[in-house]
């Protein structure tokens, strides 16, 4: 018996070899959000690396609904975000913005951009998730 079967590539949520570019990113708040990378995760050991962002890692498939991993990197401590620290937080992931399911950083800057045009502009909830479980962060 014969059987012939032709496998698609593999669609990972966080990419590979991505050398010789600069990370993509957008700050808004003071909060600092980028796509998940191999890269970004060389930068600790390989057990020393927040357990959430690893199983993306290995374990992310990219669909039409979800094509990157969008983590918040680190804080940048403004009047805008007082009282969530500075510094990184233990790089959440960003799951939806006012709602919204938030499928690669160029979603979430559009969604951001208009709820800042909005008439008046309201309150920013971003909904994520880190290894402790879910949260929300808001700002003005």
């Amino acid at each position: 018996m014969e059987l012939e079967h032709t496998l698609a590539a593999a669609q990972h949520l966080v990419p590979r070899a991505q050398h010789d570019c600069a990370p993509p990113f957008f700050v808004c708040g003071g909060l600092v959000f980028q796509p998940l990378s191999a890269e970004y995760l060389q930068g600790w050991s390989t057990s020393g690396r927040p357990a959430h962002l690893q199983d993306l890692l290995l374990r992310g498939h990219a669909n039409k609904n979800l094509t990157e991993a969008v983590v918040i990197t680190q804080i940048l401590a403004d009047e805008i975000n007082h009282g969530y620290g500075s510094g990184f937080i233990g790089a959440p992931i960003v799951r939806a913005v006012n709602g919204e399911q938030v499928r690669d950083l160029a979603n979430l800057v559009r969604v951001v951009r208009e709820a800042r045009r909005a008439s008046p502009p309201g309150f920013l909830r971003f909904e994520t998730e880190d290894g402790r479980g879910p949260f929300q962060l808001v700002l003005p």
